[in-house]
């Protein structure tokens, strides 16, 4: 008697423990003589994909024989689905499928009609290829359609377990279509003597494989989104033959959505238009109008402080020059001086703003507020503004303020002549060394001191702890009396 055992695990070797018995019982009756005899048994139940181990036993009065393991994959029907049309024209069209299939060599094509089938079925329409086809991603072209017709397919595949279909889709016959999206940057207006830049993108119906031509004009004296009216007007050019007007950059993209270029225009108003063509489609076209202005822009160029180095009490000046940096006059406006005693945020003094006259295109004009701050020690800011009250139109509205921070009153404290209880500002008298009044020169620059003038050869010596520097004043050591603070100038 012999029949057969099964498993999805590995036994390693034939036993009659393993897995599934076929039959469960019983077996073939291979009879009693002294050659092979072949024998079967169908099993289902099976996972498509899985290994499946088995082994052939057979059993007689003598004895129990076991055969060697060996396996196999369970297979199903192919798995197929229906995917996008391509490349659709008016009598011509590409349908595309996918087919999985499933362990077993698998054969795919389509059907197609103009009537709705209801469900994929290889009866209705026409069979593409008309025999045989292809495997996995697979595709068939097709033609002989009716333009406005709408056609139904899907995708069909075959293998030794069975037949699959896949889903019904539809598409309708007809010439590619292009989208187009068009526009400048910066938007208006552009200010001379800034480019303008146009892109051109665009989305397309047919063939990817098709070349994208674009043709970009500008001061077309007819704007018009029209096809036909472009042909009409030879100055924005044939969106068929562009060879007339003022054509200055044709691209031939092979596919390449996305197109941009540059173009500088003088002052003045413009349309710029593109045309766009591929494949079969269309030729479309987008005009947008640029204006092109020419503006001033009032900026502070230079902005300074007097005295250059100041010490508490000073009385302070503050100058700057306004400068027309744009591309036309500007008319009369003003300058503004803000001073942050604490550099917090918060303007603190405000003088009176100075006025500003006309101004040509470069010009510039210098503008003070004199003595207009008492100085205190410690760390400030100031701000001189241009146009502060919007007078002028600008080009630019964002540019027009100076800014800096300063220092009042540091001292330094390491160093001091022998002899003399001095402070010096930090801004004026950043080494410590040796100064020579007469040559108005430092000719030490170590942190020691030697005699004074004229005697500048002597032996350096240690500088004396003298002073300390509180709050950018000058604080006596014990045992100094304080002096006035003094320049080193």
């Amino acid at each position: 008697t012999s029949w057969f055992r099964y498993s999805s695990t590995n036994p390693g070797s034939c036993n009659d423990a393993f897995g599934t018995r076929a039959p469960s019982a019983g077996g073939f009756n291979a009879g009693s003589g002294n050659s092979n005899v072949g024998y079967s048994n169908a099993i289902t139940g099976l996972s498509v994909g899985t290994t499946y181990y088995y082994c052939a036993i057979a059993q007689n009065s003598a004895g129990t024989g076991m055969g060697s393991i060996l396996n196999f994959v369970a297979s199903g029907p192919p798995i197929v689905i229906t995917d996008t049309v391509t490349g659709v024209t008016a009598n011509s069209a590409t349908l595309n499928g996918t087919v999985n299939p499933n362990g077993n060599t698998a054969t795919a094509w389509f059907r197609y009609s103009s009537t709705n089938p209801g469900i994929c079925n290889d009866a209705f329409g026409t069979r593409a290829p008309s025999a045989g086809g292809s495997n996995i991603g697979y595709s068939n072209a097709i033609t002989g359609l009716s333009v406005g017709t709408t056609y139904y397919y899907c995708a069909i595949a075959q293998n030794s377990a069975g037949t699959s279909v896949g889903s019904v889709l539809t598409f309708i016959a007809a010439n590619p279509v292009i989208f187009l999206n068009f526009y400048a940057d910066p938007i208006n207006p552009v200010l001379f003597p800034n480019s303008s830049t146009l892109t051109a993108e665009t989305s397309y119906t047919g063939d990817v494989s098709d070349t994208m031509n674009y043709t970009f004009w500008w001061n077309c004296s007819n704007p018009s989104n029209s096809v036909a009216t472009a042909t009409a007007d030879p100055s924005c050019g044939d969106p068929l033959n562009p060879t007339n007007g003022n054509k200055f950059n044709s691209i031939s993209a092979p596919s390449d959505n996305t197109q941009t270029t540059g173009h500088s225009y003088p002052v003045g108003t413009y349309s710029a238009k593109v045309i766009v063509e591929r494949g079969a489609a269309t030729p479309v076209q987008r005009i947008i109008i640029i204006v092109v202005e020419a503006r001033p822009d009032l900026i502070i160029s230079t902005g300074s402080f007097t005295p250059i180095s100041p010490l508490p009490a000073d009385t302070m000046s503050f100058l700057a020059t306004v400068k027309n940096d744009g591309s036309a006059a500007s008319g009369a406006s003003s300058a503004r001086l803000r001073i942050d005693q604490d550099n917090n945020g918060t303007w603190d003094v405000n003088p009176a703003n100075q006025d500003v006259g006309n101004l040509a295109v470069n010009a510039t004009q210098n503008v003070s507020w004199n003595n207009v701050w008492v100085s205190v020690a410690g760390i400030h800011a100031y701000e001189i503004c241009a146009d502060p009250l919007n007078a002028v139109s600008e080009g630019n509205e964002i540019n027009n303020c100076f800014s800096r921070i300063f220092s009042v009153g540091f001292c330094t404290s390491e160093c001091l002549p022998s002899g003399i209880n001095q402070c010096y500002s930090i801004r004026t008298y950043q080494d410590c060394g040796e100064y020579d009044a007469i040559n108005e020169t430092v000719i030490d620059t170590c942190l020691e001191w030697g005699p004074e003038a004229p005697d500048l050869t002597a032996p350096d010596t240690p500088c004396p702890p003298r002073n300390t520097c509180v709050a950018g004043l000058c604080v006596p050591a014990p045992n100094w009396i304080e002096v006035a603070p003094q320049r080193n100038e």
